[in-house]
């Protein structure tokens, strides 16, 4: 008998980093996100989102919008055309679509997501740009399990003008700031299942998964979008 090996793969996922140096004036921005450092974005401590502020759309915003859809839109082609041109992405999770996250010395940030609670959110290409990072900042880490024996993770370390793309419904953390300094980030996403979260668009109709968007975001993600656009068909 001759044994024929047959691979499967068990885990497939990637985040993308570009780097954004001299392409955003990050000490204004930083200046921006902080005049609203107290206007949370939800006032119950137990939320994620009480970590986050509100952040209007300012000059140095409206350069980081233009970059980030031009690179969702190489990940998932046609995605342009459900962006909203005046505030940059569109149907994002949570409220405003984009949002700013301050760390102080001494804080981390609670392990989360960006898919929410639908069935069909976990299609959500998820961002964040980092607008200043001091050395011991506390890196971006990714938890793929967690069990009573052990988590297994994987970090990034951001550095100041770093754009991080990531599939948005893996969970995510940031270890503490041990820096004297504040770490300041923006970050949001971009939902591929419409401009309006209570509408379904034809995105997968009209321009299906291609080879990078399948690769990049997982296919069980994109898999439960495509079961869902077809339960709301029926």
């Amino acid at each position: 008998m001759k044994l024929e090996p047959v691979e499967h793969t068990l885990l497939s996922l990637k985040a993308t980093t570009y780097d954004l140096s001299g392409a955003i004036d990050n000490k204004v921005l930083a200046k921006d996100v902080l005049k609203y450092e107290n206007n949370r974005l939800n006032n119950n401590p137990n939320s994620t989102s009480y970590e986050d502020t509100i952040l209007p759309v300012t000059e140095q915003v409206r350069k980081l919008f233009h970059i980030l859809d031009i690179v969702a839109n190489s990940f998932a082609p046609g995605l342009k055309e459900q962006l909203d041109t005046k505030e940059g992405p569109a149907g994002s999770h949570p409220k405003g679509g984009h949002w700013g996250h301050i760390c102080r010395p001494g804080v981390s940030t609670m392990v989360h997501s960006h898919a929410g609670g639908e069935p069909h959110s976990g299609a959500v290409l998820s961002w964040c740009y980092y607008v200043s990072y001091p050395k011991n900042g506390g890196p971006l880490t990714f938890q793929l399990s967690h069990s009573p024996f052990r988590d297994f993770m994987i970090e990034i370390t951001p550095k100041t003008g770093l754009l991080i793309f990531f599939p948005g419904w893996i969970n995510h953390l940031t270890k503490i700031n041990t820096s004297n300094q504040v770490r300041i980030s923006i970050a949001g996403n971009y939902n591929l299942e419409g401009k309006h979260g209570d509408q379904q668009c034809n995105y997968l109709r009209t321009f299906g998964a291609n080879e990078k968007l399948v690769d990049f975001m997982g296919p069980q993600a994109l898999g439960m979008l495509q079961k869902q656009l077809i339960i709301n068909e029926a």
